[in-house]
């Protein structure tokens, strides 16, 4: 499609004179200079111009106003996206709320463990682990480098705030000390304290000893103790000193009493198929006895004989474990 376009040449002649983009062509009178191509005609007669609009630029296909309502419509396709992605977003949260809530739970199980103390176990004659006996290191030598030990009879009270104590009587008689080698009290060790009978305790001074337990690698050395006049015991340690040098664990409170239980049933369950093995390696070589020697053949089946009844004795125990946990179970439940 062609549209006529109307030029002044007048106009096109005072401006190509000023530069040379539309200049147009005049007769020189100069010999040198040539004149243009004859193909193309001179511009005063080119008064008429084609235009040609082509349909390959599109610059040329698309006005201004198309242009805005082509932006308009990717602002809308946007748009419509991100709506999109937030209800993609929403039926993905609402999935995972659904899951869960049809989900099956198992239901907490409150655990209990009663603890019965037995009546015939005796509290003087059970041994108790806070109740130890440890060397201390005394005044004599037994070379010239070496102090000789004492064992002694001691206690980790853990209820006792004051100090560590020692008995005066072990400390003269046994440790060889004098009072002269007693130090001063500080003015906390003065404040008499009260024991579980609410009976005073006011120290004698204080001495620094060593002591260590035959079954540790850990000597602890200078420790301060305070002198009692009481032989109710040879050595006490107290709460600080305990705690200081981690001597004693954590008091365990919400632990099962009887954690043996598992490696039990697991040595049960080993000896078991170790039987079952041993039996079964006797019957096959029964098979074979045709091969075998009279004294061979009957120390096999003693073999035999005495693993059967071996697991005779697992399967018993096993099967009383069992019972004990079951009752164990209703009991909790």
């Amino acid at each position: 499609m062609t549209t006529p376009l109307t030029i002044n040449v007048d106009a096109c002649e005072d401006r190509g004179r000023s530069n040379g983009f539309l200049s147009t062509t005049f007769k020189s009178n100069q010999k040198g200079e040539q004149r243009r191509l004859h193909s193309v005609a001179p511009s005063e007669k080119s008064h008429i111009t084609l235009v040609e609009e082509n349909s390959d630029i599109p610059s040329l296909k698309y006005s201004g106003s198309e242009k805005d309502n082509q932006f308009e419509r990717q602002n809308k396709s946007s748009k419509k996206t991100l709506i999109w992605n937030h209800l993609r977003q929403a039926k993905r949260h609402l999935g995972e709320i659904i899951r869960v809530i049809f989900t099956n739970v198992a239901p907490i199980v409150e655990i209990s463990e009663a603890v019965v103390s037995d009546p015939n176990n005796g509290f003087a004659t059970a041994s108790s682990v806070y109740i130890r006996s440890v060397y201390v290191l005394s005044t004599e030598k037994y070379d010239e480098h070496h102090f000789r030990p004492k064992c002694c009879r001691c206690i980790f009270d853990t209820g006792n705030h004051q100090g560590n104590v020692v008995s005066k009587m072990f400390l003269l008689e046994r440790l060889g000390y004098t009072e002269s080698d007693f130090l001063k009290l500080t003015e906390t060790e003065q404040a008499s304290g009260f024991g579980i009978t609410n009976q005073p305790f006011v120290p004698l001074g204080a001495i620094r000893l060593t002591w260590y337990h035959d079954m540790s690698t850990r000597l602890f050395s200078d420790m301060r103790f305070l002198i009692s006049p009481y032989s109710h015991t040879d050595l006490i340690i107290g709460a600080q000193s305990i705690e200081q040098y981690n001597i004693l664990g954590k008091p365990n409170l919400y632990c099962h009493t009887n954690p043996e239980r598992k490696p039990v049933r697991a040595e049960l369950e080993r000896e078991r198929g170790q039987l079952e093995h041993n039996i079964a390696m006797y019957e096959e070589k029964e098979k074979c006895k045709d091969m075998l020697t009279d004294d061979k053949l009957s120390s096999i089946l003693k073999l035999k004989k005495k693993d059967q009844e071996n697991l005779e004795k697992v399967k018993n125990d096993l099967e009383k474990l069992n019972d004990e946990e079951k009752e164990s179970r209703k009991r909790t439940g």
